[in-house]
């Protein structure tokens, strides 16, 4: 907070600003495990929608669903212009026996790129994929990556009773945005 009014000039009204935030009902204070203050904080609509996505989550994650997992696992290593770590990471996005599955990476690693291999991969198999992403910019993105089923995380949460799920691999792109 103190971060967002450090160019309001008047140290008074920044400070009496910085107390209003702190002090409104819909702020959360969040603190690591051990109960030591994070020194960060966060909105109830925030928290809410956070909890949503878990829930789903943890819904989704005993139920994955394969066509075709052998000639899956073929097509991977059949790829070529993939490195060996992208092959890796293609494994562990559509091979996993977990529903819910981590692509990490540093800016520039090629995250983008296994996903929309992944895409292509499980598309061509028979699998029915939806993208997910946190801005509409990014959403853009992965259609040209060639995702045809996509949504803002937002408007997926506000629309997934209409959106038809089972038996889908659903991929978060900037998961770290949302």
């Amino acid at each position: 907070v103190e971060k967002a009014v450090k160019d309001i000039p008047d140290p008074t009204a920044r400070e009496q600003l910085v107390q209003q935030v702190l002090s409104s009902n819909r702020i959360l204070e969040l603190y690591h495990d051990d109960g030591e203050s994070s020194k960060y904080f966060t909105t109830i609509e925030v928290r809410n929608e956070e909890t949503r996505i878990i829930r789903i989550a943890n819904k989704i994650n005993n139920q994955v669903y394969y066509n075709d997992i052998y000639n899956l696992k073929s097509d991977i290593e059949g790829l070529a212009n993939v490195s060996e770590e992208q092959k890796q990471a293609l494994r562990h996005i559509l091979l996993s026996t977990s529903g819910v599955r981590v692509l990490r990476g540093r800016a520039g690693t090629g995250k983008s790129y296994v996903l929309a291999k992944a895409h292509k991969l499980a598309t061509n198999r028979g699998q029915k994929v939806i993208g997910l992403a946190p801005t509409h910019k990014v959403v853009s993105e992965l259609r040209s990556k060639g995702y045809t089923e996509v949504y803002t995380v937002k408007g997926f949460l506000y629309n997934r009773k209409k959106i038809f799920m089972q038996n889908r691999l659903i991929v978060v792109d900037e998961a770290g945005m949302v």
